[in-house]
């Protein structure tokens, strides 16, 4: 059974077939301390994502040109590694959302400007603000969105899903968030990713079983479909 985690803080401790390592929103932003998470990714050919995450965002004052430039400049830096956009997004429960939303919107713009082919969105309880923000966004760019974490519900997967977005769960998300169950059994079968997020290894095949069980799917095949999107989505990273 191969594994698929597309979203994890901890790639250094992962035991996924393929995976994605993120950098922590625990700090402001920076170049350098995004640098000094990915070192083990650049390290051993990982896939990573840099980003300003929206709790960042929600923390800087209008004057955030200084991030911008510098998050460009990491995708330069790196433009032969295997890296993506993200977390970036909206969440409603930090402050500032409407500076969360520019700077989102920014990131999206720089991310259309260098050709990047994969995205990684943070949304909490701003899902509905989506639409309008990826219809600018398919505009300019036919980049692989990927909504980690996803707790919305089964109305929400199918007006996203016309944006060609994937949604990925995590063991919390199925397991604490009802409306979770419900999106994850309305999700086509090329859309559907796993993600451990903050929590350790062994988490992934629990959400893997859950997802089986919540789709009606074998394990295996399930498992199988799910590596084949992470798949396709690894591969267009390099050009």
């Amino acid at each position: 059974m191969k594994l698929s985690d597309i979203h994890t803080h901890f790639p250094e401790k992962s035991t996924a077939d393929i995976c994605i390592g993120s950098a922590l929103a625990d700090k402001p932003f920076s170049a350098e301390y995004s640098e000094q998470q990915a070192f083990f990714s650049l390290q051993h050919n990982i896939p990573f994502s840099f980003g300003i995450h929206p709790w960042q965002a929600a923390c800087l004052e209008n004057n955030f040109e200084d991030e911008l430039v510098q998050l460009e400049s990491l995708f330069i830096k790196y433009k032969d590694k295997s890296i993506l956009m993200g977390e970036i997004g909206l969440d409603s429960c930090k402050p500032n959302l409407p500076l969360q939303k520019i700077i989102f919107e920014r990131q999206l713009d720089i991310a259309a400007k260098i050709g990047c082919t994969a995205i990684i969105l943070h949304c909490v309880k701003t899902l509905h603000l989506l639409p309008p923000i990826l219809e600018n966004f398919r505009k300019k760019s036919t980049a692989n969105i990927i909504i980690h974490g996803f707790s919305g519900s089964e109305q929400e997967v199918y007006k996203l899903n016309s944006y060609d977005v994937y949604f990925s769960f995590s063991e919390n998300s199925l397991k604490h968030r009802k409306k979770a169950v419900f999106s994850a059994a309305a999700v086509p079968q090329n859309r559907l990713l796993t993600e451990t997020d903050m929590a350790a290894p062994e988490t992934l095949q629990n959400a893997l079983l859950l997802l089986s069980a919540i789709r009606q799917q074998n394990p295996d095949d399930c498992a199988t479909q799910i590596y084949n999107n992470a798949a396709q989505i690894i591969k267009h990273l390099k050009k």
